[in-house]
């Protein structure tokens, strides 16, 4: 399934799991050791919606919002199966990549910059 929106986030939760209600918290498998997750407690959620995240090995990757931002960490893994995942379920227009171990991004056909840990972006 092709994750790249909040709204994707959230079909994949409800495709997986047609029980989930309201407020649970049930992984959806996407892939080997890839979860989509709902997360009940993030420093950016608006309080009306819950976050979703895409989780490796208990990493949350990337977490989309219900505003359209997203927030990406490497989860401390500069690896080539990271930059894979996390390229595979990207926003719509963004790239990522590992430079000198540091994680970079790039909305398409922009010059690529260093992203933060536990930035927001939109």
């Amino acid at each position: 399934m092709k994750i790249s929106s909040y709204m994707d986030c959230r079909k994949a939760l409800r495709t997986a799991n047609p029980e989930i209600n309201g407020n649970a918290l049930r992984p959806s498998k996407l892939a080997p050791n890839v979860q989509v997750v709902e997360l009940l407690h993030d420093v950016h959620n608006d309080g009306l919606s819950q976050p979703c995240a895409i989780r490796v090995y208990g990493a949350d990757l990337l977490t989309y919002y219900s505003d359209g931002c997203f927030r990406v960490t490497n989860g401390g893994w500069p690896t080539p199966t990271t930059i894979r995942i996390l390229n595979t379920y990207a926003p719509l227009d963004w790239e990522f990549r590992h430079r000198g171990g540091k994680l970079e991004g790039r909305k398409i056909d922009n010059q690529w910059r260093e992203l933060f840990q536990n930035a927001v972006y939109q």
